[in-house]
């Protein structure tokens, strides 16, 4: 699979090379990279943990975490992307069986507020093998971030829930100029190899294609919808876009969920057939 294949090959570059930053941070590994319109901070989360930890866990120190801060602030006017790698979760996650949470980050609730008030739109991490996507804004921030927690490419069953989560890897594109996030995923069967994810679980909650851009109100999304109706409604039959067509309101929503917001509010009315991310078409219902 030729996505799967490129990555791969390029691990150990982004591994072995330390000399892509353009200015190096206080820990093994951490540092600045700028690029055109795009500043990546890296953080190294693991170089302070230790096998004497009580509850093993992240730990920046205030030294790392202070040089963030600053080049944080100094980049905070920049119109750019700005995006946050590190390894350990910024905050807890529930496990599927109750456990305690060695994935969190110690300073992780001070640095996502200085990642909220600077303007971050992206923060990446892994550490957990259990694979997560979704946005979030809160009132101090100057823009919603949208937090992908990786899955793993290459565990065995048992640190992936016994199976139930399956090895995934995730392709990012940055849309400019609006800052939208998109995200294609990928997981592993024994039977075919390397596919868009197809299977929507609680223990991997991705669909194949996602769409980042700011939370929207569940009113929002269904003026969204009844717009779009109207615009393509020929009395007949109501042939939906294409997903990647869609509103954005519409996009940023789980295919399931936009599946049951088409059928929630125009069930009565009309027979829906197909579902997204596949074709949808609406027939009107004989009165």
């Amino acid at each position: 699979m030729k996505h799967y294949q490129t990555i791969a090959a390029s691990v150990g570059n982004i591994c072995i090379k330390q000399n892509n930053f353009n200015s190096k941070g206080p820990a093994p590994f951490s540092g600045l990279i700028k690029k055109k319109n795009i500043n990546v901070f890296v953080l190294n989360s693991g170089w302070c943990c230790s096998k004497n930890d009580l509850i093993p866990h992240g730990k920046l120190k205030q030294e790392q975490l202070n040089w963030f801060r600053d080049k944080a602030i100094e980049l905070r006017d920049v119109d750019s992307w700005k995006i946050l790698l590190l390894h350990h979760h910024p905050f807890s996650y529930p496990y599927p069986t109750i456990t305690h949470d060695t994935s969190q980050l110690e300073e992780g609730k001070e640095l996502i507020e200085i990642a909220g008030e600077s303007g971050f739109q992206l923060v990446c991490h892994g550490h957990r093998h259990h694979p997560k996507a979704f946005n979030a804004l809160q009132t101090n921030w100057i823009n919603s971030i949208t937090f992908i927690c990786a899955g793993s490419c290459s565990v065995n069953a048992i640190y992936r829930s016994n199976g139930e989560i399956p090895n995934c890897f995730h392709i990012l594109e940055l849309d400019d100029p609006n800052k939208i996030v998109k995200l294609r995923n990928f997981s592993y069967r024994n039977s075919d190899g390397w596919n868009l994810i197809t299977d929507y679980s609680k223990e991997a909650p991705l669909d194949a294609n996602m769409c980042f851009y700011r939370p929207y109100e569940k009113e929002e999304r269904v003026a969204a919808l009844h717009n779009l109706i109207k615009s393509v409604d020929t009395r007949q039959h109501i042939e939906l876009p294409q997903w990647e067509d869609l509103p954005i309101e519409l996009r940023t929503q789980h295919y399931h969920l936009l599946n049951e917001l088409i059928e929630t509010h125009y069930g009565n009315n009309y027979s829906v057939y197909g579902k997204f991310p596949e074709n949808v078409v609406l027939i009107r219902r004989q009165e």
